[in-house]
C-alpha cells in the first residue's frame, strides 16, 4: 500500500507542510479559520465555535491531531486520490 503521504494530491501536501512549518517557527501565528478549514478539509463550524475567526498554527496542528480518524478519510479520498489496492 502506498504511504499516507504520498496519496496526497500537490496542494494537501503543500497546505500540510505550510501548516507544520508555521507552527514549528512560529506557532502563536494567526491563521484564519475558513481557509483552513477549505485547503484542510477540516470541519469549519466545529472551529469556528471552537476558535472563533482565527486559529494559531500550533491550535490548527493540536486540532488536526486530534479530531475523528474520519477526517483523514475525507482529506485523502474526498479530494479524487484513488484508493490504492
Amino acid at each position: 500500500m502506498t504511504s499516507l503521504l504520498a496519496q496526497l494530491a500537490d496542494d494537501q501536501f503543500a497546505a500540510c507542510q505550510i501548516v507544520a512549518a508555521i507552527a514549528h517557527s512560529a506557532p502563536d501565528t494567526q491563521l484564519p479559520v475558513t481557509a483552513l478549514a477549505q485547503v484542510l478539509f477540516l470541519d469549519e463550524a466545529d472551529m469556528h465555535t471552537l476558535y472563533g475567526d482565527q486559529m494559531t498554527a500550533s491550535e490548527v496542528v493540536a486540532y488536526v491531531r486530534n479530531c475523528p480518524a474520519s477526517h483523514l478519510l475525507t482529506f485523502i479520498y474526498g479530494a479524487g486520490v484513488k484508493v490504492d489496492g
